[in-house]
């Protein structure tokens, strides 16, 4: 996939974006294609040309539902539902992908449904909407870091959390380098209840660094204090951590300290 990040280096748009990811397009390759944004097909499509590359596009069109807190269920053509290892919306796109790149290399490298369904419940590793339960609340932490990371996030949460959606909380940082505007308008979606906080970085936002926004949400400078205040609340059942890589991977630390 394509999102706005980094573009300083690789352009101001998604187009611009997915021309510097091109370059990774060797004469007479396979491309594998995970994107339905229509910019973005168009400039894969004609560099596929340039280079009389192959062009194969991960389909849209693909079944999913939750199975319980921690799986989902996925199908993808021609497979049958694999159960994966993770509640997040986002990551039944890069299951389509994966499956699609074994279904094309099958002929020479012959995968099992069997294995595949034992790789697909593998730890998706720290970051990816892991989900923690602590004084009866669940606590999602998700490393995501940039506006594009965080719509990804928000769906996802829309999907998983459901009836209890509008009892969440969510605890943030971020980088001083990164669209604090656009990512605060995007979890809002979830949760007015935002504490802003900060972590052990130099690039790390302090309370200056959210003064625009100090208005509208709460600033907490230790984290584990901010928490803590939100474990306190009776009526809370959900608490997503979000932000930054680093930010939570400390909690991560944390909470299996605690």
């Amino acid at each position: 996939n394509v999102g706005l990040e980094h573009c300083d280096v690789l352009g101001k748009s998604a187009s611009e974006i997915a021309y510097s990811k091109c370059g990774i397009i060797k004469p007479d390759s396979l491309v594998v294609l995970n994107s339905f944004d229509t910019d973005i097909d168009f400039v894969v499509t004609e560099e596929c040309k340039k280079n009389k590359a192959k062009l194969v596009k991960v389909a849209e069109f693909y079944d999913y539902d939750i199975v319980d807190l921690d799986h989902l269920n996925i199908q993808y053509f021609p497979f049958p539902k694999f159960n994966v290892n993770t509640t997040a919306l986002y990551n039944r796109e890069n299951v389509a992908c994966a499956l699609e790149v074994v279904n094309l290399l099958n002929n020479k490298f012959p995968c099992t449904n069997e294995n595949i369904q034992k790789g697909l419940l593998k730890d998706a590793g720290y970051g990816y909407f892991e989900l923690v339960k602590k004084n009866d609340k669940l606590i999602i932490l998700d490393k995501a870091n940039n506006p594009f990371a965080i719509e990804k996030l928000c769906k996802s949460l829309e999907f998983s959390l459901e009836d209890t959606i509008e009892h969440s909380a969510i605890l943030f940082a971020v980088d001083y380098d990164k669209n604090l505007e656009k990512m605060l308008s995007t979890l809002s979606r979830i949760s007015h209840d935002i504490i802003l906080t900060t972590y052990d970085d130099e690039n790390s936002r302090d309370e200056t660094g959210f003064y625009l926004f100090l208005e509208d949400y709460k600033f907490i400078e230790n984290s584990k204090d901010a928490l803590a205040s939100l474990l306190e609340k009776e009526d809370l059942k959900n608490i997503i951590i979000t932000g930054n890589e680093k930010f939570v991977k400390e909690f991560k630390t944390y909470l299996g300290e605690n």
